[in-house]
């Protein structure tokens, strides 16, 4: 198989944003080799900061959907939008979360790797250098992160 540069630019312009998904079941086994596939991409200082949580029981991805919907909620609120707006997008996610047979997610393991930068900025003389907080790290969605390790523990 050759994969020189114009094969990696068609690859990269054939890339989509799918919106709209079907409700047909998949296999669990498919989806365990997409992640381990995914796991293996680049990451800064070959550090793979990244974990997965994958949901196929209907009960927990409501559960999830409602969480993620309340902080969704609650953060449009605080920036002053239009609560009718507001609802439409809560239950849109909601729609999504729920009618996917199968709902995953990926995190970055943020605070683990803010610790060790900090502790190594103790050590070098000058300014501070500065890490950048991603949107899916630990952090974000503590009601979340919290569903999703109940959910680990009934495993």
């Amino acid at each position: 198989m050759s994969s020189g540069p114009a094969e990696f630019e068609a690859l990269v312009n054939s890339r989509k944003s799918i919106r709209v998904f079907s409700d047909a079941p998949l296999e669990l086994e498919l989806v365990d080799r997409l992640l381990s596939t995914a796991s293996q991409a680049p990451s800064a200082h070959n550090r793979q900061p990244w974990r997965f949580a994958v949901l196929s029981d209907p009960d927990a991805r409501d559960k999830l959907a409602r969480s993620m919907g309340d902080k969704l909620r609650t953060d449009r609120l605080a920036d002053g939008d239009d609560a009718a707006d507001i609802e439409k997008d809560v239950e849109r996610s909601w729609k999504r979360i729920t009618g996917a047979p199968i709902a995953g997610w990926i995190f970055d393991r943020y605070q683990q790797q803010k610790r060790a930068f900090e502790k190594k900025q103790q050590k070098k003389p000058g300014p501070p250098s500065k890490i950048i907080q991603s949107p899916a790290n630990e952090n974000y969605n503590p009601a979340v992160n919290q569903i999703l390790r109940e959910m680990q523990d009934d495993d």
